[in-house]
């Protein structure tokens, strides 16, 4: 008997970067309409291999965090049903009535961060809560993951928030897994399945993203032991200024807030945020 996993979707529908991602006329990328069939195929697929299996989904964009299933009442309660309403395109639809950019040029909201995804570190922590009252609930023995679908680049400024969650994650022993659509790799989501034991993967052709999603991603955790999952051969360690909000080599970090500063920042002996002494050591 198969064990019941509860699959928690978070997908990236920033129109700025699948905007960017169409006017690439490569044959080895997907348009977003192929990218919503194809989780629209992996969730029907979940919900199929048993019927203890459920599902929620939460939409990250440049407005924030959205839950598209389940909505209303039961999103609210953390109630997750087995998904036999559900309906992808239909919840896109209402989400973005219009997939269309607005009449600014993508480099414009390149400049004032429109290509990043700064609400990741919320869909994480409400994936977290929801999952918490699920299992606090019911009193099942349903074992969660959560699968990150990423076209955006990363976002600095949030790189405390981030790893809290991924720390979380880790000590209650849910699996983050990422599958990347952008053509830059995700550092915080390769650390992020690197500590929890997730699965990252960023296919050089995305046309085999399906295929992959099925063979690695659908399998529950026993049956991930036999399968050979693709390997982190190189992941970005590097952590991100508070002051600046960049990926630095070398920073101090404050024993009180934990907040990271780079040496250029490090001009006196008290930490910016909270205020407490530090010793610094540029001398």
């Amino acid at each position: 008997m198969s064990e019941s996993t509860h699959q928690v979707l978070i997908l990236d529908v920033n129109p700025y970067a699948w905007n960017l991602q169409h006017q690439h006329d490569a044959k080895n990328l997907i348009a977003f309409r192929e990218y919503v069939d194809i989780v629209h195929i992996f969730t029907k697929s979940h919900l199929m291999l048993s019927k203890d299996n459920t599902v929620q989904i939460l939409a990250v964009h440049p407005l924030g965090c959205t839950v598209l299933y389940p909505s209303g009442d039961d999103a609210a309660c953390g109630a997750v049903t087995g998904g036999s309403d559900l309906d992808l395109h239909s919840l896109m639809q209402q989400l973005l009535p219009a997939f269309s950019p607005p009449s600014e040029t993508v480099a414009g909201r390149e400049e004032s961060g429109g290509l990043d995804m700064p609400h990741l570190a919320q869909a994480l922590s409400r994936s977290l809560c929801a999952i918490n009252r699920k299992l606090q609930k019911e009193q099942s023995t349903t074992i969660p993951k959560i699968l990150c679908l990423q076209i955006s680049l990363d976002a600095s400024s949030n790189y405390n928030a981030i790893m809290n969650t991924i720390f979380s994650a880790q000590k209650f022993g849910i699996p983050v897994d990422a599958f990347i659509f952008s053509q830059v790799h995700s550092s915080f989501l390769q650390q992020a399945c690197l500590l929890t034991g997730g699965i990252y993967c960023k296919p050089s052709d995305q046309k085999d993203s399906l295929q992959l999603l099925l063979m690695h991603y659908l399998p529950c955790l026993s049956a991930r032991q036999v399968l050979r999952a693709p390997l982190q051969t190189n992941v970005d360690f590097k952590a991100s200024c508070t002051c600046h909000n960049k990926p630095v080599d070398f920073t101090f970090m404050c024993s009180v807030c934990l907040s990271l500063f780079c040496p250029v920042a490090m001009t006196d002996d008290k930490c910016e945020i909270c205020g407490t002494n530090i010793r610094c050591m540029n001398d």
